[in-house]
Formats: structure tokens, sequence, C-alpha cells
């Protein structure tokens, strides 16, 4: 049957357990996977078949904070394994368009889950790109019209005051909506999750090192002072004292209330070295994207100390990342397309960055899968490979398990159970040099 594909002799990455299931015949019809069982020598199929022999099945990947805008480099995300994309905020209603018309399967992207515009407090740090909340009235209608639009989540942001992300947090319970984000600027991450906020995105939302806080307190050398007023932020960043009791404290509340956390740590590193503007510009793989996106965009300021404030920072961070991440369910995300976080490629760079930060390659294949899932209450229906799943599936050539960045050697990719090549993948990526 034409709805129907046979994936012959595969060894399987299940993820829901940490194990490899060799030599199995997987038979996917409607989009679905429909049986899994031992491998025969029966090769008599009326659909098609693939030759899964010295390849591994895995959940097709998430990218579990992007900013997809119009959509332009979506065949780049599926390129790269990623089949569902949880979108963390879009500035212009098309994206609610755009949802449909992938879940109506008129265009071949990958899955979309949406918060709308992230919410962000007065005065806004976008400007006029999302929407700005000025009252708790306000906060509460936002929430009501956008889960009217059947958003996924909603995106909270930390330019809202305490009484507002309150408001909002109050409203998207009664409405069933997760709150994700940033940290209220004025909370700290431990009273943002006290009051019901599920989701923290980036680890420095975590600590919110900057301005200082109740977990983690910048050391500055005050003499290197590089602009004219004066501005701490412009000394140089010499060290980062921790609270260890209120961090203990933090990581108990993440276990007991099953935060979700994402650490987008390929978005810092290359922020932080954004003074190496020059050196970034000769990456080969840029050539995916326009060039006025690196060359206008995402050219920096002349503040080389600023980013190394933030790399340094950055570095000091990762050091609580092992503790953070075995006391939350762990999300990976790129934050694409922030400067050098190409789309779909960064996701793997966020893998390789996870795997040096002392994750193992198990517990980093379920941040970019089953655990995207749950978030979005779905994981009954996709993000493993097992019976009565969604076929939403990636063919490597190599393990992930062993080494992570394996997860890049992809030999085709499943989505809703159509099988798209390699080279068709390719073919549908536009090179702009």
């Amino acid at each position: 049957m034409k709805n129907q594909l046979l994936i012959k002799n595969i060894d399987i990455i299940p993820i829901s357990e940490n194990t490899i299931i060799q030599n199995m015949d997987v038979l996917l019809k409607d989009g679905q996977i429909l049986k899994i069982t031992k491998t025969d020598n029966d090769t008599n199929h009326e659909g098609q078949v693939i030759d899964g022999t010295d390849k591994f099945l895995m959940p097709g990947l998430w990218d579990n904070h992007a900013h997809i805008d119009d959509g332009k480099y979506l065949p780049l995300f599926l390129a790269n394994g990623i089949t569902t994309i949880r979108d963390l905020g879009n500035s212009s209603d098309k994206i609610f368009e755009l949802r449909d018309k992938i879940k109506n399967r008129e265009i071949v992207a990958p899955d979309l889950y949406i918060c709308g515009p992230i919410l962000e407090g007065d005065p806004p740090y976008w400007g006029e790109a999302f929407w700005t909340i000025k009252t708790e009235e306000e906060g509460r209608k936002a929430v009501k019209t956008l889960s009217n639009k059947k958003v996924d989540f909603i995106k909270a942001y930390s330019t809202l005051p305490n009484n507002i992300f309150q408001a909002i947090l109050d409203q998207a319970t009664k409405d069933n909506l997760k709150v994700t984000g940033h940290v209220s600027k004025d909370l700290t991450s431990i009273e943002a999750i006290e009051a019901g906020q599920i989701g923290i995105e980036h680890l420095n939302s975590i600590f919110n090192t900057w301005s200082g806080s109740a977990l983690a307190e910048v050391k500055w050398d005050e003499t290197n002072i590089k602009n004219e007023d004066g501005s701490g932020y412009w000394y140089k960043a010499t060290d980062i004292k921790y609270n260890e009791a209120n961090f203990k404290t933090l990581l108990e509340l993440m276990k007991n209330k099953s935060v979700y956390f994402t650490p987008t740590l390929i978005q810092q590193e290359k922020t932080g070295k954004l003074g190496e503007y020059k050196e970034l510009l000769k990456d080969d793989r840029l050539k995916y994207l326009e060039k006025s996106v690196y060359e206008n965009e995402w050219k920096p300021e002349n503040m080389s100390l600023w980013y190394e404030n933030i790399y340094f920072i950055y570095k000091k961070e990762t050091s609580k990342i092992k503790d953070l991440v075995d006391n939350s369910i762990l999300l990976a995300g790129s934050d694409t397309p922030n400067p050098f976080v190409i789309p779909g490629i960064s996701l793997h760079e966020e893998l390789e960055l996870l795997s040096k930060a002392g994750i193992s390659n198990y517990e980093i294949l379920k941040a970019a899968t089953i655990n995207g899932a749950k978030f979005v209450d779905k994981e009954k229906s996709i993000g493993t490979v097992e019976e009565g799943k969604i076929a939403n599936l990636l063919i490597l050539g190599s393990n992930p398990l062993e080494d992570i960045n394996n997860s890049k050697d992809i030999s085709g990719v499943i989505l809703h159970g159509n099988y798209i090549s390699k080279k068709e993948l390719d073919d549908k990526v536009k090179i702009y040099r």
C-alpha cells in the first residue's frame, strides 16, 4: 500500500529506555508506527521498503527554543533531523497561519508548537516587536486572546513587573497553559518557580548574575572602566560568588516542581564570541543564510569587553549545569536566529555543549525528543520509537549514544510516515553563496 513504509533490519534507539534494540523491522502506516518486530527475510511488501542495515532509528529531534520568523529556514531545520520546533516568540501573526498550514500538511516542514508573541513589560526590551503589557488586566486579556488562538504555552519576559507577571500566571493556569520564559526583573528564579512558572529559558535567566541576585554575584575589576559614565557593566568581570545555600534551595524546588530547563548554551557561547566577528564570518555554514543576516543583523557593536564579560560569566555558570540538569527536566534548544546561531545546525552544537558539560548522551537525546513532547503534553503520541506513536523519525548512520556528534550523521528523515532521503533533504536547502 502507498501509505505504508517498511524499515528493514535497523537498530532502534527507542528513547523510552536507555538501550538499543538490534535488527528490527518497523512498519509505518498512515503516519504512525504500526508494528515493531524482529527482522526476517520476508521482502514481500507492497509499500516502500528502506534498508536499515547498519543504521539506527530514533525519534526526530526537537529544537525546543527557536524563533522561526517567517519560516524561510524551515528546510534547514528538517535537513538537520529536526521534525519538531518549539517557537519561543514570534513578532508576526503569520506564525498562526504557518502552524496551521504545517498541521494540515500543506507545507513539508517540522511540526510547530507556539506561544505567539512574547509578553513584555513596559518599557519593553524589544520595542514594538511583541506585546507590551502595562496592567494586570491587559495581562489577563493577552493570555485569553492567545488561548483562543490555541497557543501551546505562554512566554513571559524579564521586563514584566511582579504584579503583572502574577496575573499572567493566574490566567494561564485557568486556561490550562504552561508559562515559561525569562525570570521577572522583580523576582529571583526561586520566587518565579514558587509562583508557578514551570519553565526557565536560558542558563543566565537562572542566576541573573549581571544585576546581582540571591543566587550569584559577579566580582568586577572597577579600575578597568571602558565608558565615560562609569557604568558597572563595562568593568571587567573577574569572578562569580555563588550563594550555595540558595542554590541548593533552587535545586530542590526545581526537582519538586518538575521544572523544565532550556539552557541555550550555544546562544551564550556565540554571543560571547562576537568580539571575534571577523573570525566568525569564516564559518562556511553561513552559506545557508542570506548575506544581510550576518553582515547587517548580526554585525556587533564595538564592545569587545562587553562580549568578553558575557563569555566569562557564561563559562563560570556552566559549572552549575550538571546540578541544574540533574534536578530538572532538560530541554535542548538553540535560540536561533541569535547571532551565528544557525537554524538547524545550532541544535547539534547545543547537544555537543551539553555533552561537554557532563550530561550523558542518553539524557541529551531525551532533551531533544521526549522531554519536549512532555512539555506540550504530547508524550503519549510522539517522542519515542514505540508502536502507536507518530512516525516522526530520524535514521542515522552511527550511534549517538556512543558519541553525541553522531546525531549529525543523518541518512534520512521520516516526517509523519513519509521518508525523505539525505539527498532530498539537502536539495530542499537553499544555498545563498
